[in-house]
């Protein structure tokens, strides 16, 4: 195992290096990729991550989703987490090839429930090839920051449409949306006036559950797109450890 500290200064305050964001939520460790600015709708707990020399987008370094792949969902304090290690020394024509392989066959796992992704890192992880391991929970890391992705523009189109028909702030309303765990909740904080006066004189709660509606099978689509990728991001850090 080895030290999060050595791969990442860890810190509160967020700088343009920052290479993950951390929110500790009740079932643990939730990371982000980051540019070192303070996100909205995420509050004041979260916790940035700088790489060291030991951390980076290089062939022979630790990349920073790595370590979020190891630690999201997981508790305690991260500065004393630890992670698998990984020696970087596969050839790197085969590591590419082995990589491409288990990108490939992570389409199969998904659409057809194949095993062959698993079977392959088993394989690799028995040659101590664990940088092939460690490249395929980067790939699926991407995939989940995709998927969080597209829920977010989602979510800020409602957002954005909520704020130009009500004539609110629009980033303010969407930060809003984002922090609302119900219909409810947002329209008590836009009566509030959290996002700017409302320039009309309606039943926001009505109006709240209405675009609440429409976002539901965008949402359900998401988390179970994030349960079946991360489903495959616990296996393989299983099989690391």
């Amino acid at each position: 195992m080895i030290a999060l500290p050595l791969l990442f200064e860890i810190s509160a305050v967020p700088t343009q290096s920052a290479a993950l964001r951390a929110v500790q939520l009740t079932n643990g460790w939730h990371f982000f990729e980051s540019d070192g600015s303070t996100p909205t709708g995420v509050g004041v707990d979260t916790t940035y991550l700088e790489p060291t020399a030991e951390s980076g987008d290089s062939p022979r370094l630790y990349h920073p989703l790595y370590p979020a792949a190891c630690l999201w969902r997981t508790y305690g304090e991260l500065e004393a987490a630890a992670v698998p290690n990984i020696d970087f020394t596969t050839d790197q024509a085969v590591r590419r090839s082995m990589t491409l392989n288990a990108m490939r066959m992570t389409l199969e796992h998904f659409q057809t429930g194949s095993n062959r992704m698993l079977e392959l890192i088993d394989n690799r992880l028995a040659e101590g090839q664990r940088d092939v391991a460690h490249d395929a929970l980067v790939y699926l890391m991407r995939r989940l920051s995709d998927v969080h992705a597209a829920q977010r523009e989602t979510e800020n189109l409602c957002a954005d449409s909520l704020a130009a028909w009500l004539g609110l702030r629009p980033a303010d309303t969407q930060a809003l949306l984002a922090r609302s765990g119900s219909a409810e909740e947002l329209a008590a904080g836009l009566s509030a006036g959290e996002a700017g006066d409302l320039r009309r004189k309606l039943d926001l709660t009505a109006v709240c559950e209405n675009q609440w509606a429409q976002l539901e099978p965008e949402r359900a689509v998401a988390a179970k797109d994030h349960d079946e990728i991360f489903g495959l991001v616990e296996t393989i850090r299983e099989r690391l450890i």
